[in-house]
């Protein structure tokens, strides 16, 4: 009987270590499992919050884009109608302007004796600096007449000092030479005397 009891325990001790081994290994696997999922489901959400923030980017900049464009299109039509508007008002001024100055005839009248006032003070003007600039011109003529007739005095002063000691030096000679001459004649004329007496 002891045998039995003792094999009957050590058949319930190997069932319950059995039992605990294939718990362990359940239990390891399950957590394994587990493991795996949460990490499959972490790394899901990853992904699925990158490809979110890629979609947000891409969301934004396409909407970037998009409202750029609009603004450039929308910046185009206000000019065009803000040059439109401006050219409408200029137009309306131009057209209340002529009314007003060329209405009526006094109003013409008094336009035209403005422009005649306005032509006569131009030809004043000009006539004045036509006078100034004749003024100068006959001023810088008359100075530089002056120094030319000036240098002209100088040069022809230069020119006399010069030849009177050559005119004086050409007498000289010339009077040297008449003497020279009249000697030579003098002396074949006595020469000529003796000859014949």
């Amino acid at each position: 009987m002891a045998t039995t009891q003792t094999n009957q325990r050590q058949a319930a001790a190997t069932k319950r270590s059995t039992a605990a081994k294939k718990a362990a290994g359940t239990r390891a696997r399950n957590q394994a499992t587990k493991s795996t999922r949460t990490q499959a489901r972490r790394t899901t959400r990853s992904a699925q919050r990158t490809a979110s923030r890629a979609a947000a980017t891409a969301e934004q900049q396409a909407t970037t884009q998009t409202n750029q464009l609009q603004d450039l299109v929308e910046s185009a039509a206000l000019t065009y109608v803000g040059a439109a508007l401006t050219a409408r008002d200029r137009m309306a001024e131009g057209y209340e302007y002529l009314r007003k100055t060329y209405g009526d005839s006094e109003s013409v009248t008094r336009q035209l004796k403005k422009f005649e006032r306005r032509g006569v003070t131009g030809r004043n003007r000009f006539e004045r600096q036509l006078k100034r600039s004749r003024t100068r011109f006959e001023r810088e003529l008359r100075t530089r007449s002056r120094d030319v007739t000036k240098q002209w005095s100088a040069v022809r002063r230069d020119v006399e000092r010069q030849v009177k000691p050559l005119q004086s030096q050409v007498d000289l000679v010339s009077a040297q030479f008449e003497n020279a001459v009249q000697t030579g004649v003098t002396e074949a004329q006595k020469a000529v005397e003796r000859v014949v007496a």
